[in-house]
C-alpha cells in the first residue's frame, strides 16, 4: 500500500473547502465541506491525478468525484465530477 502525503487544500468565496492527499501512486482521497444548500457538511472524495508523473515542461491531469453521501445527510442519489489541468 502506498503511502499518502497531503497536496493542498481548496477554498471558495462561498466558504466551501477542500483538503486533498495523494498516493505515491496518483491515487487522490480527501474530503469536501460545502457551505452552501441543503448539502453542507463533509462529504469524500476519490480521484486520480498524474502529477507523481509530471516532468518539468508536462502539465499533469487531475480528476476527482464526490458523492453527495454522509452520515448527517444520508444519500442524495447524486455524484458530482471534477477534471482539469495542473
Amino acid at each position: 500500500m502506498s503511502s499518502s502525503r497531503k497536496i493542498g487544500g481548496w477554498h471558495n468565496e462561498l466558504g466551501s473547502t477542500m483538503i486533498l492527499r495523494q498516493t505515491n501512486g496518483g491515487d487522490l482521497s480527501g474530503c469536501y465541506n460545502t457551505a452552501v444548500g441543503h448539502a453542507q457538511h463533509l462529504y469524500s472524495l476519490l480521484g486520480k491525478t498524474s502529477l507523481h508523473l509530471k516532468s518539468t515542461c508536462d502539465k499533469a491531469a487531475v480528476g476527482f468525484t464526490v458523492a453527495w453521501h454522509n452520515q448527517q445527510f444520508g444519500d442524495s442519489s447524486s455524484v458530482t465530477a471534477w477534471s482539469g489541468q495542473y
